[in-house]
């Protein structure tokens, strides 16, 4: 659609704004299938040339990440073209909230320490990580257990992977839910994850989840993917573990479950005060306002 855009936006002077929130041709080299069909129409290379002669022609260009403008600027995109609209939380809809919905009894799991993962489950979400680490964990903390919701394609996979292991008892699973009950979910775990591993994809980009879990409070696990390092170590938010590593994901996460520090309300604070809608708002505005 961007090319349509710069068209359109040639022929009526019209400024045009490229919204990058991905870096969408390495989303295409990490994650898409082989086959002719993929090759002809989400092929990498092709994509980086469009990705380039968009850049070029565009006004404007948004990234959510600090990461995300020192690529283009190496790619030679003038830095005044660039700004920082991250995927921050609105604390007027996203909030820890005051009472517990209707039917909450679904959502509990008793005293349970729970380790929580939202949102799609794919294999670059790098989930068989905190799956495996359970055997070491539940080895040497009581009422521990990893709970996974959301939906996708490697479901079944991972479902196969805690059977194999014998850890029915200590991983769940759950359908995703309304965005409404989301908060709830997070307000009943102890930590939360983001297990996507190190690559040039999601360094230049950043998960929306992070903001959310650091919004309730909660201590969160991260990759060493490079703006998940950055946030959490800058913050104080949480801790690191290395990518694909299943021991140090165990060692770190045994911290944070025994270690009573205030990962949590250090995000809260952070969150409250800098990445949220309300100062990334301005930011938009700001650019929108500089074009007229």
């Amino acid at each position: 659609m961007m090319p349509i855009a710069i068209l359109f936006g040639k022929l009526f002077r019209t400024p045009v704004i490229f919204d990058m929130h991905e870096n969408y041709p390495q989303a295409l080299k990490q994650f898409n299938k082989k086959g002719f069909i993929n090759f002809i129409f989400k092929n990498y290379r092709f994509a980086s040339i469009l990705e380039k002669l968009c850049l070029k022609h565009s006004d404007r260009i948004i990234v959510v990440i600090d990461e995300g403008k020192e690529r283009l600027v190496s790619m030679n995109v003038p830095s005044e073209k660039i700004s920082i609209v991250s995927n921050t939380v609105d604390l007027e809809i996203f909030a820890k909230p005051e009472s517990e919905p209707k039917n909450s009894s679904n959502y509990l799991f008793g005293n349970k320490k729970i380790i929580l993962y939202t949102g799609t489950l794919s294999s670059e979400r790098g989930l068989k990580i905190p799956i495996l680490a359970m055997k070491s964990l539940i080895a040497k903390i009581d009422n521990v257990m990893l709970l996974l919701v959301g939906n996708g394609s490697q479901k079944q996979e991972l479902k196969t992977i805690v059977e194999a292991n014998q850890l029915e008892d200590c991983v769940r699973f759950m359908d995703w839910v309304d965005h409404s009950k989301l908060a709830f979910i997070v307000s009943k775990a102890e930590v939360c994850i983001i297990p996507q591993p190190n690559n040039e994809f999601i360094n230049t980009t950043i998960p929306h989840k992070l903001f959310e879990y650091m919004a309730i409070g909660k201590p969160v696990l991260v990759s060493d993917a490079l703006p998940l390092k950055r946030i959490i170590n800058e913050t104080g938010a949480g801790l690191v573990f290395n990518s694909d590593d299943e021991i140090d994901f165990a060692f770190r996460m045994e911290q944070l479950l025994t270690e009573k520090k205030d990962w949590g309300t250090k995000g809260l604070e952070v969150v409250r005060n800098i990445y949220n809608w309300k100062n990334d708002e301005k930011t938009l505005i700001n650019m929108y306002n500089k074009l007229n």
